[in-house]
């Protein structure tokens, strides 16, 4: 049981892994630009991603599909990490212009980049869906207690 676990886990995490480490030694190399990386990045922000978000949300059959729950649990979750990133960055630093960055680096994450492809590996389909789902109410979420974070410590 525990090997089956593992070796699902591993499956799943691993081609992610793959390609970040790929990545890597392709921009220490000198293979990829600085240039290139910035333009790939707007590429896949600006276009790639909203229209990968936007694919996943239509492919859902019905909204039967998504539990409301998933969604209230995971926006209550994330003002919890909110919350407790406060505590850590105001006992992070004493330097209160470093604060508001520390406290966003606490509670933003990169789900919509990692957590799709994850869900796609270990769930299919449904999985897929109800992770883009997640991320139309999260990434907003995020930004605007982003903007707050950021702003809070602000002279």
């Amino acid at each position: 049981m525990l090997g089956n676990i593992l070796w699902t886990a591993i499956n799943a995490i691993f081609p992610i892994v793959l390609m970040i480490l790929v990545g890597y030694y392709l921009r220490q190399s000198g293979m990829l630009s600085a240039e290139f990386v910035k333009t790939g990045s707007k590429l896949i922000f600006k276009i790639f991603l909203p229209a990968l978000l936007f694919t996943n949300v239509y492919e859902i059959s019905g909204m039967g599909d998504i539990s409301i729950d998933i969604l209230a649990y995971c926006l209550i979750m994330i003002f919890v990490i909110f919350g407790i990133g406060l505590g850590v960055a105001v006992t992070a630093t004493k330097d209160p212009r470093r604060r508001g960055a520390i406290w966003q680096c606490s509670f933003r994450s990169n789900f919509a980049i990692i957590g799709i492809p994850l869900a796609a590996a270990l769930g299919g389909d449904t999985a897929t869906a109800v992770a883009a789902v997640i991320v139309t109410v999260s990434i907003p979420a995020f930004n605007i207690l982003s903007v707050v974070a950021l702003s809070i410590f602000v002279p």
